[in-house]
């Protein structure tokens, strides 16, 4: 068998290998240390009550802050589960390079606040790997050959229980992938319903089980705390936040510029095919507008990233107003091309579920606080979704025009960002293993006071310098440093 031919036919086992090691050198910090310390142990024994509802997913980082070897090997299956998803969703084997891709190219903000950082990861990348996978059984149903009678399909028995602890699990992770997984469900089979005259027991099991999740995670007295205002961290403001949505728009849409680039490249590979299809021209006007928009939001995208320091860039990046009113339009226009995409190929599920997805995890945090790069991840993988279902659209369209050096272009990218990051979060981690001998050192040699530096390059992981006072604690009590030891940070 060639290399080639063993590659494809084994690529989900070598990646997951592969992100086992890659997963080995990231270091845990901020949120990790409490968790893994006797902090995080007090928090189990008073089962999180006034910390939060998110019970699946302090276990999960409760575990993996317990041992290297196990959080390695689970945040490379999960990613790999991710990958395996999307391809799964798209029906293209393009999806698996691209998806990587994403997951490489994503912006710094948001990748150094899940993908290295195990807290992060834990309620990010594990609710969108959870939910993807209640989407693909949505696409699947919906995928069945038509059946004019009202029923209840029969299942194999394992799927309905199998459904029933996966809903419960989506919904005890993080608060907003809570709400979109109850509102995909029940959505989900209204539609069916109504589409198909068909409901499924396992969607019926997820649902219910999902409702008590829910329950169960708001009744947590935290949110009583949050509700009446007074919590220092979480808030539940009035109404709209001005200041939230521009945080949305400039850390979130704005700074995606490989996933806005697939949008805009699907965007005109539909326009083609409907123009061959000679569709109505009013409805290939608006798919132009939105293709050729998309466009100049990728632009200003690069822009903002490349020409750093320009006249361009102080215009763009520097200027909140642009930002919000560019992603404003951005949304707006895609949300009708895609409507009108959706009833010219009679696509309407498929296309729809992910663009409301994207917009339904992103709109509620323009009410809540706090909103960070980390919160925009799920409207980040559901916009690379949309992608891959307009592409699928235009199987032929994309596929002449990607030819050859696309696809190459992607698995040189992927390998050199991977051995790019692996390299740097190796450094990374071995500098704060060396600061941390150096501490013990001088606590052997009964020094109290220590002075602690930055490490290089520590912008790839999230918080690993403890600076707060409360970030120091955990510090000490992960590594057993006494706490009478006061740390200084140099600047």
């Amino acid at each position: 068998m060639k290399i080639g031919k063993f590659i494809q036919k084994n690529r989900y086992m070598i990646l997951t290998l592969l992100l086992i090691v890659f997963f080995f050198a990231v270091p845990y910090t901020d949120d990790d240390l409490r968790w893994g310390s006797e902090i995080g142990m007090r928090r189990l024994y008073k089962a999180f009550d006034g910390y939060g509802g998110r019970y699946f997913g302090y276990l999960i980082v409760m575990v993996l802050t317990r041992s290297q070897i196990i959080k390695s090997v689970f945040m490379g299956a999960v990613t790999t589960g991710i990958v395996y998803l999307m391809e799964k969703l798209s029906g293209m084997k393009e999806a698996f390079f691209v998806t990587l891709a994403a997951i490489i190219l994503m912006p710094l903000a948001m990748f150094n606040n899940t993908i290295a950082w195990v807290s992060g990861f834990s309620n990010y990348m594990t609710s969108i790997c959870g939910t993807l996978l209640f989407v693909y059984q949505l696409y699947t149903a919906f995928g069945e050959p038509e059946d004019q009678r009202l029923c209840l399909k029969k299942e194999h028995w394992l799927k309905i229980p199998a459904l029933g602890i996966l809903g419960f699990c989506n919904v005890l992770i993080v608060e907003h992938f809570t709400l979109l997984n109850l509102a995909l469900c029940f959505v989900g089979i209204a539609y069916i319903l109504i589409d198909r005259k068909r409901v499924y027991a396992s969607h019926l099991t997820y649902a219910f089980c999902a409702l008590a999740g829910t329950v169960l995670m708001f009744s947590n007295s935290a949110y009583r705390t949050v509700a009446s205002g007074e919590d220092n961290y979480r808030a539940v403001k009035g109404g709209i936040s001005p200041y939230n949505y521009k945080i949305i728009c400039e850390y979130g849409f704005f700074g995606s510029v490989f996933v806005n680039l697939c949008i805009c490249l699907a965007l005109f590979w539909v326009l083609r095919d409907m123009e061959k299809r000679s569709l109505p021209k009013r409805r290939i006007a608006i798919c132009r507008v939105a293709a050729f928009y998309t466009a100049v939001y990728v632009a200003a995208g690069f822009t903002e990233i490349w020409q750093n320091g320009s006249a361009i860039q102080r215009i763009i990046s520097d200027n909140a107003v642009i930002h919000v009113i560019m992603t404003t339009l951005f949304f707006g226009i895609l949300t009708v091309a895609v409507f009108v995409i959706a009833l010219s190929y009679k696509k309407s599920f498929e296309l729809l579920l992910p663009l409301l997805s994207m917009l339904f995890v992103s709109a509620i945090f323009v009410a809540v606080d706090p909103v960070t790069p980390r919160c925009m991840l799920g409207s980040y993988f559901f916009e690379l979704l949309l992608a891959f279902r307009l592409m699928d659209l235009s199987r032929e369209e994309a596929q002449a025009a990607a030819g050859r050096y696309i696809p190459v272009m992607l698995r040189i990218v992927v390998c050199v960002g991977f051995v790019c990051f692996f390299y740097t979060l190796g450094r990374v981690s071995l500098e704060d293993r060396k600061r941390l001998q150096y501490i013990r050192s001088e606590v052997e040699k009964g020094n109290m006071q220590i002075e602690i530096s930055h490490i290089e390059h520590e912008k790839y992981v999230h918080d690993i310098t403890p600076l707060k006072k409360f970030e120091i604690k955990g510090y000490k009590a992960f590594y057993g440093i006494p706490e009478e030891v006061k740390l200084i940070i140099k600047e």
